[in-house]
């Protein structure tokens, strides 16, 4: 999802896409009020996202976005360079995705659980460094990363075993920028209805693509 410019007022622009089709839809709100009127409302399987939290009320599965990780980890390392956890844990994430490119029909079993235990050997680190260095109150960014990524966790790792989903929710990004470029152009858009004809016109042009 991303924001709109209505007259001046906040709307919100939401994009869900299983990469064959592609919807854009304006909408007055995010969250709930937004998605249950998406199709992720009646969808029963894995939703990819950014850690909103409103996504995991809907489908059966998740898969947060591991890009979006990638760079909050770069983000903490360079804020809070006496810690070793974010580097490592950088690392850790980056072989998890190599792995899973390599070995398309799937990872064995005991892989996934080296891989596993060893991501939770890292959070183990950080539990100890942030004991130990008590997180700056200007900057809890790398303590709340540290927090989601220990209680998320399956929902951080579920590409491992399920390596026909996704790690990035890259697609949407991407589809989303092409709205946001349409936004800017425009510079402030004078109705609801000229928001929805500008996504109607995207869903075609861009599932034709598809």
């Amino acid at each position: 999802a991303t924001v709109s410019n209505i007259n001046g007022k906040r709307k919100a622009v939401i994009v869900c896409t299983d990469k064959e089709q592609v919807l854009y839809q304006h909408l007055a709100h995010k969250g709930h009020d937004g998605l249950s009127q998406t199709p992720v409302k009646n969808f029963n399987g894995t939703v990819i996202h950014d850690h909103d939290k409103t996504y995991y009320s809907y489908g059966s599965s998740h898969q947060e976005c591991l890009a979006h990780v990638l760079r909050y980890l770069v983000g903490a390392t360079e804020a809070e360079p006496h810690l070793k956890w974010h580097r490592q844990m950088h690392e850790l994430l980056q072989k998890m995705i190599h792995t899973v490119k390599r070995n398309k029909s799937g990872i064995p079993k005991d892989k996934i659980k080296l891989l596993t235990d060893k991501y939770i050997s890292i959070l183990d680190t950080a539990a100890g460094e942030y004991e130990k260095y008590p997180p700056d109150q200007n900057f809890r960014d790398g303590y709340n990363l540290y927090v989601r990524l220990r209680n998320y966790q399956d929902d951080h790792l579920y590409f491992l075993s399920h390596p026909e989903i996704d790690y990035t929710n890259n697609i949407s990004e991407r589809q989303l920028r092409k709205f946001k470029r349409k936004q800017k152009q425009a510079v402030v858009l004078r109705s609801d209805t000229g928001g929805q004809h500008i996504c109607d016109a995207l869903t075609i042009i861009e599932t034709a693509k598809m």
